[in-house]
């Protein structure tokens, strides 16, 4: 798509709920939870598959909002390869800039639908106020390597990789590209409205 062709639809859709989501306040997280069923509609989701992420708000004075299951509380996502992603955010809205930051977010790419399942294959964290001494945001794998090079009697998903912020985007990215989950739109379009909504991501998290 070249630069003098508009935007297509998906990706417009992508632009406005990011652009909704900057706005802050309290239907941030709304827009949130939007622009995340989205993008995975557009891609990994399970193609006769559909429905929403589930938002809950806490109580208290300082409101919370939680982003957890497809449908329902931590029911991971159905994907194309017939595995699952489980997603959970919790967010909330600043009292100076009512803007909306992510407190805590983790990701696991897993292969059954079992809230607790024991059978994942990778999860990244990002925890804004670390109580322990592992890296803030964070990969785990569980599988084996290649070379016997771990510390005795600890496995490889014991082990926290340290990363950067890691946009929901390059999660998707990652399982059509590396773990051949593939779309349910054309390259290009998912591509697109990837660009719409996690650069707006980067500079927040940069900041």
């Amino acid at each position: 798509m070249t630069s003098s062709q508009p935007p297509s639809s998906e990706a417009e859709k992508a632009r406005i709920c990011t652009q909704e989501c900057l706005k802050g306040g309290r239907d941030a997280p709304y827009h949130l939870s939007e622009l995340f069923g989205h993008l995975v509609r557009l891609t990994v989701l399970e193609p006769s598959n559909n429905g929403a992420f589930k938002i809950s708000q806490g109580g208290g004075s300082k409101p919370t909002y939680v982003i957890s299951g497809w449908n329902d509380d931590l029911i991971p996502v159905p994907l194309r390869d017939g595995n699952y992603l489980k997603c959970l955010l919790s967010l909330g809205v600043s009292d100076s800039r009512k803007r909306l930051y992510v407190a805590k977010a983790s990701y696991q790419y897993q292969m059954d639908a079992f809230a607790s399942s024991k059978n994942w294959i990778f999860r990244y964290d990002y925890i804004g106020e670390p109580k322990d001494i592992h890296p803030p945001s964070h990969l785990q794998l569980r599988g084996s390597l290649a070379e016997d090079v771990l510390p005795k009697i600890k496995p490889l998903e014991r082990i926290h990789f340290p990363t950067r912020r890691v946009s929901f985007e390059s999660i998707l990215r990652m399982l059509i590209v590396d773990f051949d989950v593939g779309a349910n739109a054309k390259e290009d379009i998912w591509r697109e409205a990837f660009a719409a909504s996690e650069e707006e991501f980067l500079k927040i998290a940069a900041g």
